[in-house]
């Protein structure tokens, strides 16, 4: 009997086809180990229906390994106008019983398809002079050409007060990005106005905050190019703090354009993710930009088209 309930509940819900939800976090990145809140908000006219509970599914993206929860209570509940139902998540990986680590995810609400993405940092620190360099990146794993947030804090763990000198333009920090055969940095190709900037001084506890984003991009002969997939390595430098925090990260390519997930097919998965986006624009709810593959503003027929005509295409 409860089986029949929740479809019959699901059956009404989807065929409801004014359904207005809004699905969301409280952050967009977050450190390991800290509580994703997750809220689901009705903000239509009317009374919309669920069945299941949670409303979602956490999954690690891209690849869709689900993550939370480990089983899905068959019930039926509603939310009216303005009501929303808020959870959070631990971070815990229910199917490994294991904390998950860094990278990206997408909570996926399973009745009316609405979709968010949220990023858990990576970190990692040194310590040198009484000063605590902590170099975080919104996210391990990026594509070619994404950007990626970094924040480097100093932060002063003495007595004394500590000064820093800007040395790139505004900024105390570089970055450089190398592996085993070849090494760029943040601030290749740009030129700073010769302006003395005054410097930063920390007292005892306080600290200093410098947030970068960038495509990694290399430059070269007055050019900017993409750099290849691979593993490679973030290094913070200064030229007067003798510590230098590293993090790895990797860059992946989707050879394949319609390879939406990037698991190296196009396959039911990617058309899976254009459908939950189906008709969306940049700010609905479930808005996605990596399903907008023609881009042109707007899910619709043409990027279903396209998913079509590379169907089964291998990376």
């Amino acid at each position: 009997m409860a089986m029949l309930t929740l479809a019959f509940n699901v059956g009404l819900a989807k065929a409801n086809q004014k359904a207005q939800l809004l699905l969301e976090t409280d952050k967009d990145v977050y450190n390991l180990g800290e509580n994703v809140t997750i809220t689901l908000t009705n903000i239509g006219d009317y009374t919309v229906m669920f069945g299941g509970w949670p409303p979602w599914i956490i999954y690690a993206y891209p690849g869709w390994e689900r993550v939370y929860p480990e089983a899905i209570a068959y019930l039926a509940w509603d939310l009216d106008p303005g009501e929303s139902e808020t959870l959070s998540w631990n971070q815990y990986n229910e199917y490994n019983d294991t904390f998950v680590g860094p990278g990206r995810y997408v909570v996926w609400e399973h009745n009316y398809e609405h979709t968010v993405f949220f990023d858990i940092a990576s970190s990692t620190s040194c310590v040198a002079d009484n000063l605590n360099i902590t170099l975080t990146v919104s996210r391990p794993t990026i594509i070619v050409g994404e950007e990626l947030d970094l924040t480097i804090s100093a932060a002063n763990i003495g007595s004394d007060n500590i000064t820093l000198q800007p040395r790139y333009g505004s900024n105390v920090f570089d970055i450089m990005v190398f592996n085993e055969t070849f090494s760029w940095k943040w601030s290749d190709g740009m030129f700073w106005i010769m302006i003395v900037h005054p410097p930063i001084v920390l007292s005892p506890g306080e600290t200093y905050v410098e947030q970068k984003e960038w495509d990694l991009y290399i430059y070269s002969e007055g050019e900017f190019t993409p750099p290849a997939p691979g593993n490679y390595t973030l290094a913070v430098l200064s030229l007067e703090i003798l510590c230098t925090p590293i993090l790895r990260i990797r860059i992946i390519s989707p050879n394949v354009k319609a390879d939406v997930n990037h698991d190296g097919e196009v396959d039911i998965y990617d058309v899976v993710t254009v459908a939950k986006a189906f008709g969306s624009r940049p700010g609905d709810p479930n808005w996605n930009s990596i399903a907008d593959l023609v881009k042109d503003g707007i899910i619709d027929l043409f990027d279903v088209v396209f998913i079509a005509k590379n169907f089964e295409q291998t990376a």
